[in-house]
């Protein structure tokens, strides 16, 4: 095979995302070429990317990658013999101890990737590409709760929580799948822009208009709670605001002296009245602090809740229009909602 030091940097690169951090199947730390395509597989993601390379082998990426990496510009030539790859630059040449019987190919058939001129591809539309996106940040980012680690598709809804909050996005089209996707794994499906996808039992599949399919495990769809988390974006009727963005300044002063000995309790008091808000925080033998932060609002009767100063700021980046609950926050922004938890009864 012969191909330009810069295109065959760029393919590794983009498969590198499937490549396993610590390989308990053997081979899913390498880099697979089968001929017509080059593979990546950890057991969580598989990247299959059409490359012309007539080579069948498994390369161990990490040297591979760092070669030709740090190869100056120009034409690399690739073959196989004796069990070694023989790579070929201008002024270097390189031999790297391959695998050329390897079993990776087998557990990747497994995953049963359509073919690209299937009629199981579906049409992709980029609103459920932007409410995953929208949503993704809700997600739980542990395994304390694995259902929960996902990103919930279903009919015209896109879902996430970590029991603290709640993220919602509501689609003009109904998607043709109910799927679970693991939040880990959106990033770099949405990193290659497909435009088809389609869903299996076990596996999701995303193709952009390159070839190149980018395959995610799927979590178990029917256990995601969505009933139970939909129920709590009816909060009853109280008046809309939306907060100023001076707002975010005053949380992160606030952060510092915020009760709480994890993340998730940290936690600021806020004081709406008319033209102003009060973001108050203390620690019990640190101090105390309080920032006053201009308001365009007209508020008969002040609020006064307490509330997570870091989940406040992460759905402020994007809506800033919010009603108030006896217990959560219900923050909205076009077709996407965020419920966010209060401290109440402390």
């Amino acid at each position: 095979m012969k191909i330009q030091k810069e295109d065959l940097l760029e393919i590794l690169e983009a498969v590198k995302p499937g490549l396993a951090k610590k390989e308990i199947i053997d081979e899913t730390g390498n880099f697979v070429f089968t001929g017509t395509g080059l593979f990546t597989y950890n057991d969580l993601l598989c990247i299959a990317y059409p490359l012309e390379s007539g080579l069948d082998v498994s390369i161990p990426s990490e040297e591979f990658y760092k070669i030709v990496k740090r190869l100056k510009k120009g034409i690399l030539t690739l073959n196989v013999a004796n069990q070694k790859l023989k790579l070929r630059a201008k002024n270097t040449t390189a031999e790297l101890a391959v695998i050329t019987e390897t079993e990776l190919p087998g557990f990747i058939g497994r995953i049963k990737i359509p073919p690209k001129t299937s009629k199981k591809w579906k049409d992709l539309p980029e609103e459920l590409v932007e409410g995953m996106l929208w949503c993704s940040f809700t997600a739980m980012k542990s395994n304390v709760i694995p259902t929960l680690s996902g990103i919930y598709v279903t009919g015209n809804m896109v879902l996430t929580s970590d029991e603290l909050r709640v993220s919602k996005y509501t689609l003009e089209k109904t998607s043709p799948f109910t799927f679970l996707l693991p939040h880990e794994t959106f990033k770099t499906i949405e990193s290659f822009e497909p435009s088809k996808f389609h869903v299996g039992k076990d596996w999701a599949f995303f193709m952009n208009d390159a070839g190149v399919i980018v395959c995610s495990r799927v979590l178990p769809a029917e256990s995601y709670p969505h009933t139970e988390l939909s129920a709590q974006f009816s909060i009853g009727r109280s008046k809309a605001l939306t907060l100023p963005n001076d707002l975010l300044t005053a949380l992160d002063l606030g952060e510092v002296l915020a009760e709480g000995g994890i993340p998730e309790e940290k936690r600021v008091d806020l004081e709406i009245k008319s033209k102003q808000i009060i973001v108050s925080s203390s620690k019990a033998e640190t101090g105390s602090i309080t920032t006053k932060v201009k308001f365009d609002g007209d508020i008969k009767t002040p609020i006064k809740v307490t509330i997570n100063p870091i989940h406040l700021k992460d759905v402020l980046q994007s809506a800033a229009k919010v009603r108030f609950g006896t217990d959560r926050a219900l923050f909205s922004a076009g077709p996407f909602s965020h419920l966010v938890s209060l401290f109440v009864g402390d």
